[in-house]
């Protein structure tokens, strides 16, 4: 596995890639940078990219993300790993994975248990089979 790139080019590849989202959220990324470096124009800081829902049930998606930001970022990874999402994917039946996402990231981080929606509907209920794990709770308990 390659190291991460140089900053400069690190810093211009997301000046760039920033550029070409070319909408509302391009717009936003650029003016939070320039506000970064306005505030100190010296900062160099290394980003750590969080892989949220992290589970054996998307191993192949896991295995493309890490091959295709490894370059860019090393092992400057965080996982979200969902422990048995939807009480069928349990991580302990896939030693495999865990090595994956244990030898490719820096931390790993717990993101609920099954992952899966207690109560309530909404539409994105529909596009998710029911693993819309935050609808239907309540401001105290998200």
């Amino acid at each position: 596995m390659k190291g991460p790139v140089p900053v400069e080019s690190a810093s211009a590849l997301i000046d760039e890639k920033i550029k070409e989202l070319g909408d509302w959220r391009g717009k936003t990324l650029a003016k939070v940078r320039e506000l970064i470096h306005e505030a100190d124009p010296e900062i160099v800081r290394p980003f750590l990219v969080c892989i949220h829902d992290a589970t054996p049930a998307y191993t192949r998606e896991t295995r493309m993300m890490i091959r295709d930001l490894a370059p860019l970022i090393g092992r400057r990874l965080s996982f979200g790993v969902v422990p048995d999402w939807d009480g069928q994917w349990p991580l302990a039946a896939h030693p495999d994975y865990c090595r994956l996402v244990r030898e490719s990231s820096e931390e790993l981080l717990l993101h609920g248990y099954f992952h899966r929606r207690q109560r309530g509907w909404g539409p994105t209920t529909l596009f998710v089979g029911s693993c819309d794990e935050m609808n239907g709770l309540d401001a105290e308990e998200t």
